[in-house]
């Protein structure tokens, strides 16, 4: 088996849609489109989300952490869950009806190593998806191997300097490869660092670590997610500044910025305080399209989820909503995603105090609205979103930490506005030929064709005005123009990029068709002759 190296390098001169104390985690949105990019955004009516519960599965006592992959690749989304009593990873395999099977555990360390965050990736290349695990109590990287059927080998331990309370992945260097970035938790909270795995491959026969190089003291490190702070392409880190949620104390809760340069390496831009008290997580996303990661803060104390826009490279809080409406809520882990697929960030922060999960929805702009709160298991420190049973729809599962062993359920029954998957192509066609426009968008209910922003209807050479289909046939000059196509549900409307439809007459001795009369046309005549083919004035 191929197996992939890495190695340390100092972070600082001596990223994942989504990301959340215990857990990196990065949706990506993609289309294959057959002409143009993606058209506008849609405009949406306040549609309600709808959630249905699945069972609870057992995962372990007090999960901590989870992570979500194709562990047995036969197309269903699984779990990983890292059991901070148990001292264990359990794996459970998804059913494709939005549950999982009995979980199988992996112990991780020896004693109490109290396993808190882990990330997911083929981290061997071998096609099988891998775990990486960081512990409380332990010091060292645990690294369980996939063997693609759902099973893992053994921990292999790979030291690193004290236990840590995150870890996070990215490709920091830039060559292909994912590396990690993870916390050194000191007994002197002031004493905390980070340090950067680069991962390699030197020696395909063994997996390792070479020895641990870490960062100047980044006081009361707790956390880290991965970001582009200054828009430059790479990979940076936002490093949370806090006492862990069980601390007794509630220290001034801050940041720093850590900006990548491409090699493998990070060098401080500053960081700012954010409140007074905890905050359980961070998440690194551009919540307003500029191009900049945003963050987003769960304050633990302050039972809120705080903002900080980024402008330019220049952070600043514009907004904190209250995650519960009393006392005691303790907003906990995050989760930044688009949930409704709508093209914009959506954040869901786990409510310890009340066992639930608030959902903000994102306006595209970097405010947030509230969208509920469905319940959950006790005392949830951990979510991860993921389509569960094939419907193309974003799911929640939260860790459910307290003395519990289950993991909890939310399956999307929302009804959410269209969102485009394919535009129409721009068409040429000769007086008399017939063209086909095409659309394709997800949720959608009903279409109607434009013709330069005007409705069509069925007739006058046009077939299919309100279906995803616009025949035009035969084709004359007043088809000639830009077309568009509104798609809508009872949730909203979203627009089609234009594309245009030019009808021209036959040019004389265009024998291709590409409306001109030039030497490739020669060139067929030659190709035709050739071939016997003598009725020119046919083609």
């Amino acid at each position: 088996m191929t197996r992939k190296h890495f190695q340390t390098k100092s972070h600082i001169g001596s990223t994942d849609n989504t990301v959340f104390p215990w857990e990196g985690i990065a949706f990506v949105l993609s289309a294959l489109l057959s002409a143009t990019t993606l058209g506008p955004v849609p405009v949406h009516a306040q549609c309600q989300f709808n959630w249905s519960t699945s069972p609870n599965s057992a995962a372990g006592h007090r999960p901590r952490a989870l992570a979500a992959g194709d562990f047995n690749g036969d197309g269903v989304i699984d779990l990983a869950s890292a059991s901070f009593s148990n001292n264990s990873v359990s794996i459970l395999l998804g059913n494709n009806n939005g549950g999982f099977n009995a979980a199988a555990t992996y112990p991780i360390g020896a004693g109490s190593t109290n396993p808190i965050s882990m990330v997911v990736d083929d981290f061997d290349n071998d096609g099988a998806l891998d775990i990486a695990v960081v512990c409380m109590n332990a010091t060292g990287v645990f690294i369980l191997l996939g063997n693609g059927n759902g099973t893992f080998d053994a921990p292999i331990p790979y030291a690193t300097s004290f236990g840590s309370t995150s870890i996070v992945k990215a490709d920091f260097n830039q060559d292909g490869r994912i590396d990690l970035a993870i916390v050194n938790r000191n007994p002197n909270q002031n004493n905390n660092t980070v340090s950067i795995l680069i991962g390699n491959n030197d020696n395909p026969m063994t997996l390792f670590f070479s020895p641990q190089v870490q960062s100047p003291f980044i006081p009361q490190a707790y956390a880290l997610c991965v970001g582009d702070f200054n828009n430059d392409s790479k990979s940076d880190l936002a490093v949370l500044q806090t006492l862990p949620p069980e601390s007794c104390c509630s220290p001034t809760t801050s940041f720093t910025i850590l900006l990548g340069t491409g090699l493998g390496g990070l060098s401080s831009a500053g960081g700012q305080s954010v409140a007074s008290g905890r905050s359980g997580a961070i998440a690194a996303s551009d919540l307003n399209g500029d191009g900049y990661s945003d963050l987003v803060f769960s304050h633990t104390d302050g039972n809120s989820v705080r903002v900080w826009m980024n402008a330019g490279g220049s952070m600043k809080e514009t907004a904190a909503y209250f995650a519960g409406s009393a006392p005691g809520w303790d907003s906990s882990a995050l989760a930044v995603v688009d949930v409704d697929g709508n093209g914009t960030q959506d954040v869901l922060v786990a409510n310890n105090g009340s066992s639930s999960v608030r959902l903000l929805r994102g306006t595209g702009t970097g405010t947030l609205v509230n969208a509920g709160a469905p319940m959950v298991g006790l005392e949830p420190t951990s979510i991860v979103v993921a389509d569960l049973n094939g419907d193309q729809e974003k799911d929640i599962v939260v860790a459910n930490g307290s003395t519990n062993t289950t993991v909890s359920v939310l399956l999307n029954a929302s009804e959410n506005s269209p969102i485009m998957t394919l535009q129409p192509n721009n068409q040429l066609a000769w007086v008399g030929q017939s063209r086909q426009l095409k659309v394709a968008a997800t949720n959608a209910q009903n279409y109607q064709w434009r013709l330069n922003n005007i409705p069509l209807s069925d007739g006058n050479g046009y077939a299919g005005a309100n279906t995803a289909q616009l025949t035009i046939g035969p084709a004359a000059f007043a088809h000639s123009g830009s077309y568009d196509c509104v798609i809508g549900n009872t949730c909203g409307t979203v627009t089609s990029a234009a594309a245009t439809l030019d009808v021209l007459l036959p040019c004389l001795g265009d024998f291709n068709h590409d409306g001109m009369f030039n030497g490739q046309d020669l060139q067929t005549v030659v190709d035709l002759l050739l071939a016997g083919d003598t009725c020119l004035p046919c083609k």
